[in-house]
């Protein structure tokens, strides 16, 4: 299981972040995915309630995530996801 650190609700960053990984693992593979998954996921993750500066760039980042999903780019996608990943784990 992850361990999340923020000031914020772990239980908010890790179902966007498993998401975000599958659609981006997809994508990556060159397989399809539902674009209405894109948009519950990002509707998930404007949800998350930010307490500071860093988790707003942090949701950034998953948003770019689910963007670069959108366009194919799974690669993208899991970069952005990992980043944000090692900022919020410890």
């Amino acid at each position: 299981s992850l361990t999340i650190s923020t000031i914020s609700a772990a239980d908010q960053w890790a179902p966007a972040i498993q998401e975000l990984s599958s659609l981006a693992s997809a994508t990556s593979n060159g397989e399809s995915v539902n674009q209405e998954a894109v948009s519950k996921i990002e509707s998930t993750i404007n949800g998350i309630k930010v307490t500071d500066e860093t988790e707003k760039s942090l949701v950034e980042k998953l948003l770019q995530a689910a963007d670069n999903i959108k366009n194919n780019q799974g690669w993208d996608a899991q970069q952005h996801i990992l980043e944000v990943t090692k900022q919020i784990t410890s």
